[in-house]
């Protein structure tokens, strides 16, 4: 579950038997469904801010940027990996004052012992959230 700063939108990641999902309440209480994984990849932990939601997809071992149009809250295209593999199974995320996202993992738990579980800057080098497709490089 996660607050996006801007417009005071939850965000939260559900599972259920028909898939995956990402839920966003609004201010006005009105909920509706963002994205969906029919293919169950484990969503858990989200940060949101400036128009992007960042989910763990704790089996795939990926973190995915959403992108909504700001505005609508419509979703602009395909999520984006933004993490693929690095550290394992991550399931927080966190929003520092600085902008920085910080995960999670829950490796041990998932069942990848050879990994240690860690607390992990999501960006390394730096520099704030969100990001482009150039900084994530």
């Amino acid at each position: 579950m996660c607050i996006d700063p801007t417009d005071k939108s939850l965000f939260i990641t559900d599972r259920s038997p028909a898939g995956d999902r990402l839920q966003r309440t609004s201010p006005d209480g009105k909920t509706t469904t963002v994205w969906t994984w029919p293919d169950k990849p484990g969503v858990a932990g989200c940060a949101a801010l400036d128009g992007t939601v960042l989910v763990n997809l704790v089996n795939a071992k990926q973190t995915v940027a959403v992108r909504l149009a700001q505005g609508t809250g419509a979703v602009t295209g395909q999520p984006e990996v933004v993490r693929q593999d690095t550290h394992g199974h991550a399931w927080a995320l966190q929003v520092a004052p600085d902008g920085n996202i910080w995960g999670a993992t829950v490796n041990r738990t998932a069942g990848d012992a050879e990994l240690d579980d860690v607390v992990f800057p999501l960006f390394p080098q730096g520099g704030g959230f969100p990001r482009s497709n150039a900084d994530n490089t």
